[in-house]
């Protein structure tokens, strides 16, 4: 076992966290323009219908991530939800701009969906990578450094916002996922896959009706635990919505 202070650890840790960063400081520029957006077409008092909608949405996209995470691996995974979150902010961007307003509702649940994604796969690799004493370590720093980016994007907004348009913000929002993406997979041509991910698609031995896991709810189904940690944060997150 490495140590606390191994350079693997800190690359992974320095290096993912720039990548976190750039992505919560593009998320500044795609949150608020699509809150503001989505109002101007259709009113304040629609936004209550869309979000109950787009939890749908949102599943469908996790089941998507799932199914593309156990076909193709952490790395692939990322690249191709990398490109595809900038390819969906971009394009509801080129849409709205034609004159179509019904598009707002869509990046409402783009919204929702990409940072989630990036920044989950991102926390993934490092957790997978790292051993304990290293995480330990490098939690805290990690945080801090990633949430530069959100300070940093909210500044930005509130001083270009007025001149250069809600709708153009979206363009910053999926240029930063670029660079973001180019960081993550150089540390994996580095590094390599996490070795948990190596275990879990290994040929099952003879004799094993053990299937890999396809989604989380199998860990939930299993752990007391996890079960009261999402009762928690469903009831939570119901009455921070209502």
């Amino acid at each position: 076992m490495s140590d606390a202070s191994s350079p693997k650890a800190r690359s992974i840790a320095l290096n993912m966290s720039l990548a976190a960063a750039l992505v919560l400081f593009g998320y500044e520029f795609v949150r608020s323009p699509a809150n503001s957006l989505f109002k101007a077409a259709y009113g304040k008092d629609a936004l209550a219908y869309a979000m109950i909608v787009i939890p749908i949405g949102v599943g469908l996209i996790v089941w998507l991530y799932t199914k593309t995470l156990k076909r193709f691996g952490p790395r692939r995974t990322l690249m191709y939800t990398s490109i595809a979150s900038a390819v969906a902010i971009a394009g509801c961007f080129g849409i709205y701009k034609l004159g179509f307003i019904w598009i707002t509702p869509v990046l409402l649940l783009v919204r929702e969906c990409y940072v989630v994604l990036l920044i989950e796969q991102y926390w993934s690799f490092m957790d997978s990578s790292m051993n304990r004493e290293e995480a330990k370590r490098w939690n805290g720093p990690i945080c801090g450094l990633a949430s530069i980016g959100s300070t940093l994007g909210g500044l930005g907004v509130a001083k270009y916002a007025q001149a250069l348009g809600s709708a153009e913000l979206l363009l910053i929002g999926a240029a930063v996922i670029v660079p973001a993406l180019f960081i993550s997979n150089r540390l994996f041509n580095v590094w390599g896959e996490p070795k948990e991910h190596e275990e879990l698609h290994k040929p099952l031995s003879s004799g094993s009706s053990t299937e890999p896991p396809t989604t989380g709810i199998q860990e939930i189904r299993r752990s007391k635990r996890l079960q009261l940690i999402f009762i928690a944060v469903f009831i939570s997150q119901s009455a921070g919505a209502l």
